[in-house]
This record gives C-alpha cells, structure tokens and sequence, in this order.
C-alpha cells in the first residue's frame, strides 16, 4: 500500500515535468498543462494494484489524496476528485457490511476535510481576486463536490456541513477579507505597514467610497453563488455590519476630535451611503449607519472642548491688548473683533450638523437641546461673559485706587445696572479714598 501511494506521487511529478519540459521545447500555443496521468501511468498504477492485491476503494482513497494536496484548484483535478469520490461511495453503498478498513476510513475522513478546507479558502478569496470571475468554474466544480461530501459524512457517522450555511461562512469571511483590504487601502501610504494604525475619518470616508464600487461588482458573483444563497443581501449585511462596527469605535475613541471638517466629511459620506443602499439596495439587507445615536455625543463633546480652546485663546488675544487711540477720549479694542469673530465662526459648521441633530429629526428627543442652542449657552454665551468679566477685572485693577476697601466698594457700584449710576462720576474721588 506505501508502494503504490509513492508510485502514483512519483508518476505525478514525473508527468507534470515532463509535460513543462514539452511545454518550453515546443513552439506555437502553449499546451494546456496536464495534472492527471497517461493512460499507460493509470494502467501501470491498476496493474501494480492487481499484483500485490490492494483494494479499488484504497486505490480510489489514495488518488483523492493525491489529487487534493497540489492540484486542488485545477479544474480537470477536480472533476476527477469528483469522479474517484463518487466511486468510494458507490463502492461503499453496494459492499457488505463494514467493507471498510480503519486506515481507509482514516483517509476518507482525511480527504473530506481536505476538500472542505480548499472549498472554503477558495470562497474566503472569491472577493478578493476579481479575477477568478474570468474563470470560475474552478469553484462552481468545487461547489459540486458538496452533496457528495455530505453523504462522505453521512457514512463516517460524523457531523457534517450544511451546504447553504457553509458556502455563507465562507462568502461572509470573503467579504470581510475584502473590507479588511479596503480599510488598508484607505490608509495614508506612511501608515499602512503600521499593525495597529488607529481609524480616522478620511479613512473610514474612502472606505465608504469603495463599499459603493465593490457593491457595483456584486451582481457578477450572483450566477455562481445563486443556488446557495443572494450574494447581494449577504454582501449589504456584512457591509453594513463591519462598517457600523468601525464607525462605532471611532465614534467610542473621537480620535479626530479638533478636526471637524474632516468629521464632517464622513457624517455626509455615511448619510450619502445610507440613501446609496435604501435606494439601490431596498431590500438587500443594509442596516443604515444610525448616525443620530452615534454622532451627537460627538458634536456635544467638540462643543466643550472648543469653549476650553476659545476661552485660552481669548484670554491670550486679551493679554496682548494693543489699544488703539481713536480720538482723545475713545480708544480702539482690536480683541473685541477677535473674540466675536471666534465664536462666530464655527455657528456655519454647526448649522451644518442638523442632520444628525436628534432635538431635529428624532421623535423621542424633541425636548433636547439644539447643537446650535447649546452652542450658545455653552459657548458664546460663556465667552462673551468670560470676555466681559476679564475686561471688568483689568479696568478694576487699572483704576487709581490704592485702598483695598476702595477696589471692593467700586466693584460693588459697577455691579449695579448702568442707569443707577450717577453721571457726574467726581464723587469717586472721595468716596474711594
């Protein structure tokens, strides 16, 4: 039995060089390359068997497993799998009772798992070599091979596979292999040979562009994969699953969290894939990014991080005062235009955030605050009291006033409103001092 497994694995390599020596001597077309054996190498292989009195069944088993290590991908190799398999069955349905032997069940159970392996890698890889759409009967004959190894189980008294659920975990591991390529794609070339780059957001908005590219290439994998399951639902639900995923931890980290633009680029790159989906794909499975749970805790968080960056800003523009004289009794404050202009400008991008505002578009929050009222009182409001309070304090100290129980009683009359205060301001004099 060791003899005939190494005769046949010799008279295999022996064939395949001689036939890429042929190959190369040989001028005009190329040959198509030849894996099964002459006629006279099978005759020698039969006649081998017949002297020394090995089985058919084992000399069936030992062919599958020649053919399954190297030559799995190769279509006539295949079908002859397909054909030597179909043999060990029927040999195993119409012999007595127990006509097997614990080594050929061993093999036989060996070259199952085998074939399932190369089936379900042949799968993982489907999406990501577009190229194999140009020759796919490599795995549509793969793909016949799946009654057959169901009734392999069946007869080793072993759980077996269901077809439909084992050709969806491989189509689902395909797709996430795909998008893993994609994410790395997206990555900026200095950061892609890094194991652990963290996700931003122009990375996860170049993903979205090329989720809505590949879905455009998914119809082709429908006439292979149609009898098993919709390659379109199951390709908008692991999309939409990876994708919500991502999103998710980057929403969790706010790792771009002083680059608005950018969030804001992706908050409207979801929303274009969203209606992508809804629209293309109705009834394909896509679970749209919930971008009103996701982002508002984002907006809320730039919100008082940017009060803690406007406030230093204003106190620095305020330590800098620069007062220019505009006639002998005003003077110019150049921080006033700074400060207003810094808690105007960003009222445009937050405008811009409504559509992820849930006091605007989510029922159950319609008694929350605005993004643009909390800007408000969160932001301007503070600001402009923050600004005022300082200018207060710096007028207070500059004012000629020595006497620490004089300081106290002006802060207290400057706390009044304005029209209590005596126009003829004289008194000061000598009332502080």
């Amino acid at each position: 039995h060791k003899l005939l497994q190494l005769l046949s694995r010799n008279l295999v390599v022996y064939e395949k060089e001689l036939h890429e020596l042929n190959k190369r001597n040989k001028s005009g077309p190329e040959l198509e390359r030849r894996i099964i054996l002459s006629q006279p190498a099978l005759w020698l292989l039969e006649e081998f068997s017949e002297r020394y009195g090995i089985r058919p069944l084992f000399r069936e088993l030992d062919w599958i497993e020649t053919l399954t290590k190297p030559f799995i991908k190769e279509i006539d190799s295949i079908c002859h799998i397909q054909i030597s398999l179909s043999s060990v069955l029927a040999i195993l349905k119409h012999s007595k009772p127990d006509p097997i032997t614990n080594t050929e069940r061993k093999m036989l159970s060996e070259a199952v798992d085998a074939i399932y392996k190369a089936i379900k890698i042949e799968l993982s890889n489907l999406f990501r070599d577009y190229d194999m759409l140009s020759d796919a009967a490599p795995l549509k004959t793969m793909l016949q091979l799946l009654p057959l190894l169901s009734e392999a189980d069946s007869y080793l008294k072993r759980k077996g596979h269901n077809e439909k659920e084992f050709v969806l975990t491989g189509v689902k591991l395909g797709i996430k292999r795909r998008y893993q390529h994609l994410l790395k794609t997206a990555l900026p070339k200095e950061e892609a040979d890094k194991p652990t780059a963290p996700l931003s957001a122009q990375q996860l908005t170049a993903v979205c562009d090329f989720i809505t590219l590949e879905m455009a290439n998914v119809f082709f994998f429908d006439p292979l994969l149609k009898q098993f399951l919709n390659v379109v639902s199951v390709c908008c639900e692991e999309y939409s699953a990876v994708l919500l995923r991502d999103v998710t931890r980057f929403c969790k980290d706010f790792g771009d969290l002083f680059a608005p633009i950018s969030v804001l680029k992706l908050c409207s790159k979801l929303k274009e894939t969203n209606e992508f989906f809804s629209s293309k794909f109705p009834a394909g499975g896509f679970k749209p990014i919930p971008l009103l749970k996701l982002f508002p805790q984002y907006m809320r968080s730039w919100i008082e991080q940017l009060f803690s960056q406007i406030s230093k800003w204003t106190l620095q523009s305020l330590s800098n005062e620069a007062w220019v004289e505009v006639d002998s009794e005003q003077y110019f404050s150049p921080s006033v235009v700074d400060v207003f202009c810094m808690i105007t400008e960003p009222l445009g991008f937050v405008r811009k955030q409504e559509f992820i505002d849930p006091s605007i578009h989510d029922p159950e929050a319609s008694g929350q605050e605005s993004f643009l009222a909390l800007y408000s009182r969160e932001v301007m409001e503070k600001i402009a009291i923050l600004y005022a309070e300082t200018v207060y304090d710096s007028f207070i100290e500059a004012f000629p006033i020595t006497n620490k129980k004089g300081k106290k009683r002006l802060r207290e009359m400057f706390s009044l409103s304005l029209n209590q205060i005596p126009d003829d301001m004289n008194f000061l004099n000598s009332d502080l001092n």
